[in-house]
């Protein structure tokens, strides 16, 4: 790696770690991250380094790799998610990174040092962020590096072949991102179906049958560690049960029955995600329509359609199923394309203003010609020194050497665009404001940790020694996390399937508070069921902000054996 590549990725990886740490409530100023997935996806990774093996041991429904990283982070000392903002910075990093790769290939380097914190401020204080640790925010970074590949291919290398590299290393990524959460998959699939088609129309039949072949034994690797591990715990079973079909035929959605109704669900739910992240959805539009409908970033057809497909096919797929939130983070590869085109739209406005003579010019230009006049009618001895000044000689080099320079900035502009300058402090610190109050998790930052109802549940709770626990019909909302406890039943949270659905997840869990088989039950909501009350006692209760809403936490402790547990 050269040097300038080496600042920049330094440059990425401190915009990282800034900006996560306003943003994430997996930074170091938050007390918690409360979000439900979260938590969700860190007790999981603790199971697994407890001998727990993911979907038999403990359920829930979103990829293996996800859980295997969030075991790497539960290992990190410090705060419960301290491990958790190291990931999102990695994440985060190699995401800018390639944002700054992809656009090199358009504008002058200084234009990434100063894009780059102003992506950052729009992305991570986006209302689809939400608390940070988000499946899709991982997957983003793995999308942008397909999404430069692609670019940079049409920009530089087509109509020649793909290097069999890059599509392995993205075969690769896809396999990650199969195994995290296979919905986002979209954007591979366009890429390597346009590829292979482009290959099929030139006739390259060997070729498009080889890099397909790539493309599908990169994808496969991931699934070798994943398969060995589950089929070692004789879970090969629960892994297809949950993460497929239970994914794909009982996880409450809102599908559509006819094509134009899907079609319209799919443009209304593009919408939804537009409006509620105006901030980057605007230069989303601007990016991809620019990179459409111009030959200044892609002159082929090709490139085009692969762009518009990429798009499509990962909108198609994220938005088939549910809406929630956070699956509009996924998007956040686009904006970058609208940065570009702005970029370029200034850079072409500056280059007009600079062919405007200046004052200096004028007169430099009235003497040249009063030079050149005076040198046809007057001998040359006459002319003195002025007739040899060297800044008159007959070539304007100014005007070529700008053209040089411009073809050359890889090496010296982008030398002198590393060196760190006071303006990208100040673009740093006005978007890092503008994440500050933008964001919608800043308001608790610095907030103390005993002010959490996870916190106040968690000192009642250790007065029990080697407590259980069970959060009893919703998500987990970080009670495990805080109270450092390890869940004893498969359906340790209420995942959002309906009892119709799969009766069974429900009714185990009211056959754990039956048979009292946890010391401590976790509620939400206003009232408990009265038969609960039969078998355990409310302790304490709690109001907490979460997402906008004034929710109220219930905390219930099991009745002593000896206490009457009928009516």
């Amino acid at each position: 790696m050269k040097k300038e590549q080496k600042h920049l990725l330094i440059y990425c990886a401190l915009l990282s770690l800034l900006f996560l740490a306003v943003c994430s409530q997996s930074s170091f100023l938050y007390p918690l991250n409360d979000w439900y997935d979260a938590n969700d996806f860190l007790t999981m990774g603790k199971g697994i380094l407890h001998g727990l093996v993911p979907y038999r041991d403990l359920y829930e429904q979103k990829g293996p790799i996800l859980y295997f990283l969030h075991s790497i982070c539960a290992l990190v000392p410090g705060p419960h998610f301290f491990g958790v903002y190291l990931l999102e910075a990695g994440a985060f990093t190699v995401f800018l990174y390639y944002a700054a790769k992809l656009i090199l290939l358009y504008l002058p380097p200084r234009a990434a040092y100063w894009i780059l914190p102003a992506l950052s401020g729009l992305l991570l204080s986006s209302e689809s962020f939400c608390q940070g640790d988000s499946a899709e925010e991982l997957c983003a970074a793995l999308l942008m590096v397909c999404l430069y590949d692609t670019m940079e291919y049409f920009t530089r290398s087509y109509p020649g072949p793909i290097p069999y590299r890059k599509l392995f290393t993205n075969g690769l990524l896809a396999g990650v991102i199969f195994w995290i959460k296979y919905t986002l998959l979209g954007l591979h699939l366009a890429f390597m179906a346009v590829l292979f088609f482009l290959y099929l129309k030139r006739k390259k039949y060997r070729r498009s049958a080889a890099s397909c072949l790539v493309f599908l034994a990169g994808m496969a690797l991931p699934a070798v560690p994943v398969l060995i591990y589950f089929a070692f715990h004789g879970a090969l079973s629960d892994l297809m049960q949950v993460y497929f079909y239970n994914n794909i035929f009982l996880y409450d959605s809102q599908k559509s029955s006819g094509i134009f109704s899907l079609v319209l669900t799919i443009f209304l739910r593009i919408g939804d995600t537009f409006f509620r992240n105006l901030q980057f959805s605007l230069f989303t539009v601007i990016g991809v329509l620019a990179f459409l409908l111009t030959g200044r970033f892609l002159s082929c057809a090709a490139g085009k359609l692969m762009l518009l497909l990429e798009a499509g096919f990962l909108a198609f797929f994220i938005y088939t199923g549910s809406n929630f939130p956070y699956y509009g983070y996924i998007l956040c590869i686009f904006p970058v394309l609208g940065f570009i085109a702005i970029g370029a739209l200034a850079e072409f406005l500056t280059g007009k203003c600079r062919q405007l003579p200046s004052p200096r010019e004028m007169a430099e230009t009235i003497r040249r010609s009063l030079h050149h006049l005076l040198m046809r009618f007057l001998p040359p001895q006459f002319m003195g020194s002025f007739g040899n000044d060297p800044a008159y000689s007959s070539t304007d080099f100014r005007k070529e050497d700008g053209h040089a320079s411009r073809r050359t900035w890889d090496a010296s502009a982008q030398a002198e665009a590393s060196r760190f300058r006071p303006g990208y402090l100040l673009a740093i610190l006005v978007f890092l404001l503008f994440a500050f109050y933008k964001s919608p998790n800043t308001y608790r930052i610095g907030t103390p940790r005993k002010e959490l109802v996870q916190y106040q549940f968690a000192e009642i709770i250790r007065e029990t020694p080697d407590a259980t626990l069970l959060n009893y019909g919703f998500l987990d909302a970080g009670f495990y996390t805080v109270c450092d406890i390890l869940p004893t039943e498969r359906f340790f949270q209420m995942q959002n399937i309906s009892y119709e659905a799969f009766p069974e997840m429900m009714d185990s869990q009211n056959e754990c508070i039956r048979e009292q088989r946890v010391d401590y039950l976790i509620l939400r909501g206003e009232e408990v069921p009265e038969w609960i009350l039969d078998y355990y006692c409310i302790v304490k209760e709690q109001r907490q902000l979460y997402e906008g809403a004034n929710v109220n936490y219930i905390l219930l402790q099991k009745k002593p054996s000896g206490a009457d547990t009928t009516r």
